[in-house]
């Protein structure tokens, strides 16, 4: 199995805003969510309480997020983030936020997805993967409007972007936009534990929202 990571940014300084849409998700999932109890399977077989306690503490981390800023980005991080489900929940994000939002979503070392988003809408995205990895997946491939991202990114950064959009390797160009970004783009938070580089994670914040 290769690496897997996915994580949300957000171009503004703003952090209050992002906060206040975080708690207001996580509000609204606490309303809709069931009264578990006692847990019953087809079987007939009834879960004992601690596995309710460990479903519940599940649910609880959906909703716990790290922030960190840096440099006019704002950084989310979380357990659950994912390539194939960061998107649906920066297009949501992106209705409430007037800032863009940029995604990125790696996957087992042979795909990296990165997409754009502004007023719920998808502006454009790129994915590297090979031939073969495309067929497995049935993937259907992105080319990203450069335009967008030399807008979002800066005009200095222009010939690097093309660069970039214009290489194979999916770990190369995860490292070449952190470095156009500067900001974290190969991490997750749940590595936090193991993580060498303590001063990128102090920069990060835990947020409970619920």
């Amino acid at each position: 199995m290769g690496t897997k990571f996915a994580n949300v940014h957000v171009k503004s300084t703003n952090k209050d805003e992002v906060i206040s849409y975080l708690k207001t998700i996580a509000e609204k999932a606490a309303q809709k969510k069931p009264n578990l109890g006692k847990i019953k399977l087809a079987s007939g077989i009834e879960l004992d309480d601690d596995f309710s306690a460990l479903l519940e503490q599940a649910d609880l981390t959906k909703h716990t997020y790290y922030i960190g800023e840096f440099n006019g980005w704002i950084s989310i991080l979380n357990d659950w983030f994912e390539w194939g489900t960061i998107d649906t929940f920066s297009e949501a994000m992106s209705c409430h936020i007037a800032s863009p939002i940029l995604t990125v979503g790696y996957f087992d070392d042979d795909i990296l997805e990165i997409n754009i988003f502004r007023s719920g809408k998808r502006i454009t995205g790129h994915i590297w993967c090979s031939e073969s990895t495309q067929e497995v997946y049935g993937l259907d491939m992105k080319h990203a409007d450069i335009n967008a991202f030399v807008e979002l990114l800066g005009h200095e950064h222009a010939l690097e972007i093309r660069r970039i959009l214009e290489l194979i390797d999916c770990e190369q160009a995860v490292i070449a936009l952190e470095k156009v970004m500067n900001v974290p783009l190969w991490i997750h938070s749940d590595w936090f534990a193991d993580m060498e580089e303590q001063e990128v994670k102090k920069k990060y914040l835990k947020h409970k929202m619920n």
